[in-house]
């Protein structure tokens, strides 16, 4: 029996046809176009940046860090929660810096301050300085002028100076013996004791004095002691208040006219002791 075989088709080039594939809406691709296939976030990733989603997160990351409670770092990078934190710390540092360099900004400002003060005050220092020494050295020449070309001037002036000095003393002393009750007592006191003897005494004084005398004793003899065999006069030579007191062996002038007599002599003697320095 011969065996029988189905007819077969031999497939020939003439019949081999390119593969398109289609896109999923039906149109045909482009082969020669490649497109960048970009992965996109899931839906709701906007709102982890509203206002209220922050405020919720931060209350979480609160009372996770108030209950010592560890949130897993998918949901902390799902909630946001690591992006807020990063954005935390930048604000922070961002504001550590502001301040790190406002700090330096007013410390560079007063240093600047400070130094520009410092050499202002060395500047008017020095100025001052050489200003006074100007003036110094001008008023010592005036000085060495005056003493050298101007003496007899001033050798004038220092005697008019002295006689006017005197005279001024000279009044004063008249004035306050004018009001001074207890003078003649005071001075009485003191001849007393110069003459060094207590008795065998004349006293004598003008006629005002006189009259007041038995009083003047009695107050001299209360500190000084007992006085005896004294006598006292009135003198016509005693002019104004003043006291001639003479004992056996000597005499002691008191008047006034020998006390400014005296004081004549003093000033004469500082006059002429000062007009004769250089």
């Amino acid at each position: 029996m011969a065996n029988q075989s189905s007819p077969s088709r031999t497939a020939t080039v003439t019949d081999a046809k390119d593969y398109v594939f289609n896109n999923f809406d039906g149109v045909i691709a482009d082969n020669e176009k490649i497109d960048k296939m970009e992965f996109k976030e899931l839906g709701g990733r906007e709102k982890f940046s509203t206002p209220e989603h922050q405020k919720i997160i931060k209350q979480e990351r609160q009372l996770s860090s108030d209950l010592k409670f560890l949130i897993s770092p998918i949901v902390k990078q799902h909630r946001g929660m690591n992006d807020q934190e990063k954005t935390e710390r930048d604000i922070h540092l961002e504001e550590q810096i502001e301040k790190r360099l406002s700090k330096i900004h007013e410390e560079a400002f007063n240093a600047g301050y400070q130094e520009g003060l410092t050499r202002g005050h060395k500047d008017a220092v020095e100025a001052t300085r050489k200003e006074g020494v100007t003036h110094l050295t001008a008023l010592d020449e005036m000085i060495t002028n005056v003493l050298t070309t101007e003496a007899g001037i001033l050798k004038k002036q220092k005697t008019e100076i002295y006689t006017l000095i005197r005279t001024l003393t000279k009044w004063v002393i008249l004035r306050e013996l004018k009001d001074d009750g207890q003078y003649i007592m005071r001075l009485l006191e003191k001849l007393v004791s110069e003459i060094g003897q207590k008795d065998h005494l004349l006293i004598q004084v003008n006629k005002n004095d006189f009259e007041r005398m038995p009083e003047i004793l009695e107050a001299v003899e209360t500190k000084i002691g007992k006085l005896s065999n004294v006598r006292y006069e009135c003198d016509q030579d005693v002019s104004g208040p003043g006291v001639i007191l003479e004992s056996i062996n000597s005499i002691v002038r008191g008047t006034l006219d020998d006390q400014l007599a005296n004081l004549d002599k003093l000033f004469e003697s500082v006059d002429e002791s000062v007009n004769d320095k250089p």
